[in-house]
């Protein structure tokens, strides 16, 4: 059997008649699987079929590795029976395509299936599993029955981050009497899921100064505008009160105190008193934080010292 870009298919066995043959076609046809090109490129993200595809940095280095011996393994057992499209995309060609579905250079190589119909994305989890043949068959199996959960949202109507979508954006965002911060963000993004817990809190402590307005919004749910050209996730900006048409992109460490310091050195709405009270109270926070900590650290030394003490020493100690 002779595929396309593979090597051919030579079979040991001695067939006796003709359903032994058709046998082994089916137990060895392989499915589609190409490089992503440009002449492909429409007809691969435009159909309707499910794809699983393998990004990869230079296809050229990785033909002989782990990721794409990987990957032609499960198309020769997922593809004839589901249906499956298989697609290589190389990253260094197609970048602006990988940044925008949040992967950055140090998410690739990894894998994803794409449902156009259901209109779902889903990625390998590499925060949790090494990409390897087992470890991905579980994966697309999981997904083809229906087990493979769809990421929980982010935030929740009881965070203090405020959700916007293709609705409210001009309402929220361009609202000339508050500063607002934005987060770009998506479910499935490991990154963004790292950082909830951090910009939760900097929207609950921001509270006090209610003329700052922390919100987000998830670019798999609804398109940010254009003009913001969102190519990596999660990406945060800025938008004064006083000058909504240049929006301050933030680049710093995603810790509450180095965002909360942007946020007060760029704010542009809130008066010299409501600033200093709000610095008042945020800086008793910041001395209670410091405090539980040194308080934290000081069990765990203690719950340490305990487990260490050798019996015979104890009284000496």
């Amino acid at each position: 059997m002779i595929k396309p870009g593979e090597r051919q298919i030579q079979s040991q066995v001695t067939f006796t008649d003709r359903e032994e043959l058709i046998d082994w076609v089916k137990q060895n046809q392989k499915p589609l699987w190409a490089e992503l090109t440009f002449s492909n490129l429409y007809y691969v993200w435009q159909g309707s079929k499910i794809t699983f595809v393998a990004f990869v940095k230079n296809v050229e280095e990785h033909l002989s590795k782990t990721i794409l011996s990987t990957f032609k393994s499960i198309a020769k057992t997922y593809g004839p029976v589901n249906d499956i499209s298989f697609v290589i995309v190389d990253t260094n060609i197609y970048k602006d395509f990988s940044q925008g579905l949040g992967l950055n250079d140090e998410d690739i190589p990894t894998f994803a299936i794409f449902d156009p119909l259901r209109r779902k994305e889903h990625f390998f989890p590499k925060d949790q599993y090494t990409i390897n043949l087992k470890h991905s068959k579980r994966w697309i199996e999981r997904y083809i029955s229906g087990k493979l959960d769809t990421p929980e949202e982010i935030f929740s109507p009881e965070d203090a981050v405020v959700k916007i979508t293709s609705d409210n954006f001009a309402d929220v965002v361009y609202d000339t009497a508050k500063d607002v911060l934005v987060e770009f963000y998506a479910p499935w993004c490991g990154h963004c899921t790292a950082f909830a817990p951090v910009y939760k809190s900097i929207a609950t402590i921001m509270r006090l100064l209610p003329s700052v307005v922390i919100s987000a919004q998830d670019v798999q749910a609804s398109l940010p505008p254009e003009k913001y050209n969102i190519t990596s996730l999660p990406t945060i900006l800025y938008f004064p009160a006083n000058d909504k048409d240049n929006a301050i992109p933030y680049g710093g460490a995603k810790d509450m105190n180095s965002l909360v310091e942007f946020l007060l050195e760029h704010q542009t709405s809130a008066d010299e008193t409501a600033v200093n009270q709000f610095k008042k109270i945020f800086s008793q926070f910041q001395e209670q934080q410091q405090q539980q900590q040194l308080t934290d650290e000081e069990e765990v030394d203690e719950e340490g010292i305990d487990l260490d003490i050798d019996e015979d020493n104890k009284e000496e100690l």
